[in-house]
C-alpha cells in the first residue's frame, strides 16, 4: 500500500508536469556530462620501493665500519618511517622535485603518495601524472636526489628495492560520463515535477477538491457522466422538500459550465424520475445563482433554495474554493453537493446534454406544477 501511495503522486506529477521533467532532464544531463567529462581526465599511474638497507657487520656483530646505517632490522624499520615522511613532506626535497619537473610543490603534494610497508623497512612510493612522461621523470628525480647528499636522508640511505613499474593508464570517471549524466538528468527532471506539483495549489482532480470542500464530491471530468449526473441528483435530493436546488460556482468559476450542468442536471432528474412518474408527478428545479464570495447575491439566492449544487471548475485555485466553501459556512447553508466538472465542455456534450432535455421538456410542458417540486418516492 505503501509503494501505490508514492507512485500515485508520482505519475500525477508526471503527467501534469511532463515536458517540465524532460526538459530539466535534458539541461541538467548535459550538465553533468560536461562537468564530468572537464574533471575527469586520463591519468598515468606508477609505483617504486625504496628500503632502508641495515649496515654491515663482522662474524662476531660488530659493524664492519662506520655508517649512518641503522644496525638492526627494528632499527630499520623505525628509520624507514621517518623517512616515509621526509619523501611526503620534506619542504627542500619537494620544492628540488618540483624544480626538475617544472612544477608547484602543491602539484607534487597533490600526486605524490607514500607509504610505509607494514612491519618492514620498505617505503612505498606512488605517483600519478598526466601522462607517462611525467611519471617517467618524476621518479628519475628522485633517484638522483636520493643519490645525493640530502640533510634529512643521508646519501646511501634509502635504496631502491624495485624499479618503478610501468605507467598504468587510468580513464577517470570519463566513460562513465553518459551513464552520470543520464541519472542525474532523470533525478532533477523527475524531483522538479514532483516539487511543481507540490506547489501547485490548483484543484484538479476529485482528492484536491475533499480536501478543501467538507461535502460530498462527484467528479463528472471521467468515467461515466450521464450515470454520475444521476448520482449528483439522487444526493442533492435525499430529502422529499427539496423544491429549488441553486447551481452556484467559486470565484473566478466558469458560467458556461454552470449554464450547462445546469441543463444535465435537468436532464437526469427526468431520466431519474421517469419511472415514478404519476400523472402530474413534480420535478425539482434547478437554477443557477452565480458565483459566491463576490458580492453577496449568490449567497441570497443560495440560502431561498433547499438545496445548493457547488460546481467547481478543474483547475481553480484552492483558495477560491475555500471562499466559497466559507461563504455557504457564513449563511448557515449546509445541503451542499460538490461537482468537480471541466473548465470547457466539448460542443458535443453540450448537444447532447441539450437534445437529452428537450424531449422530455416538452412532454412535461403542459403541466405547469411540474417544474418546482420533487417527487415523493417514499
Amino acid at each position: 500500500m505503501q509503494t501505490a501511495g508514492v507512485r500515485q503522486p508520482l505519475g500525477k506529477a508526471l503527467r501534469r508536469f511532463w515536458l517540465v521533467a524532460v526538459l530539466a532532464a535534458v539541461i541538467s544531463g548535459l550538465a553533468a556530462y560536461a562537468a564530468v567529462g572537464s574533471v575527469s581526465r586520463t591519468t598515468y599511474v606508477a609505483n617504486a620501493l625504496y628500503i632502508v638497507p641495515t649496515a654491515p657487520t663482522t662474524a662476531e656483530g660488530e659493524p664492519a665500519a662506520p655508517s649512518t646505517l641503522p644496525s638492526s632490522p627494528y632499527d630499520a624499520e623505525r628509520l624507514a618511517q621517518n623517512y616515509a615522511l621526509v619523501l611526503a613532506e620534506d619542504a627542500q626535497l619537494l620544492d628540488g622535485l618540483a624544480s626538475t619537473l617544472g612544477v608547484s610543490r602543491a602539484h607534487l603534494l597533490a600526486r605524490v603518495v607514500v607509504e610505509n610497508v607494514p612491519s618492514s623497512a620498505a617505503i612505498r612510493v606512488t605517483y600519478t601524472g598526466d601522462s607517462a612522461a611525467e611519471v617517467d621523470d618524476y621518479f628519475t628525480a628522485l633517484a638522483n636526489l636520493l643519490n645525493a647528499p640530502q640533510p634529512n636522508i643521508p646519501q646511501g640511505n634509502l635504496r631502491a628495492l624495485s624499479l618503478p613499474t610501468d605507467a598504468t593508464e587510468q580513464a577517470g570517471l570519463a566513460p562513465l560520463a553518459p551513464v552520470i549524466a543520464v541519472v542525474v538528468g532523470l533525478l532533477v527532471g523527475v524531483g522538479g515535477a514532483l516539487l511543481l506539483e507540490r506547489l501547485d495549489s490548483r484543484v484538479r482532480t476529485a482528492a484536491d477538491l475533499r480536501r478543501v470542500a467538507p461535502w460530498p464530491v462527484f467528479d463528472l471530468t471521467r468515467g461515466q457522466r450521464a450515470a454520475k449526473a444521476q448520482s449528483v441528483v439522487l444526493r442533492t435530493l435525499t430529502d422529499s422538500a427539496t423544491r429549488h436546488v441553486a447551481v452556484a460556482t467559486v470565484p473566478g468559476g466558469s458560467a458556461g459550465a454552470v449554464e450547462a450542468l445546469v441543463q444535465e442536471m435537468r436532464a437526469a432528474s427526468l431520466s431519474v424520475f421517469s419511472t415514478e412518474r404519476r400523472g402530474s408527478t413534480p420535478y425539482p428545479n434547478w437554477h443557477p445563482v452565480g458565483a459566491l464570495g463576490t458580492d453577496g447575491a449568490a449567497e441570497r439566492r443560495a440560502m431561498e433554495g433547499d438545496a445548493v449544487l457547488l460546481v467547481v471548475t478543474s483547475g481553480v485555485r484552492a483558495r477560491d474554493v475555500e471562499a466559497a466553501v466559507s461563504s455557504l459556512g457564513d449563511v448557515e447553508v449546509d445541503s451542499v453537493v460538490v461537482v468537480l466538472d471541466e473548465a470547457a465542455r466539448r460542443p458535443r456534450e453540450r448537444r447532447a446534454a441539450t437534445v437529452a432535455v428537450e424531449p422530455q421538456e416538452r412532454e412535461t410542458a403542459a403541466d405547469q406544477d411540474a417544474v418546482h417540486a420533487v417527487p415523493d418516492r417514499r
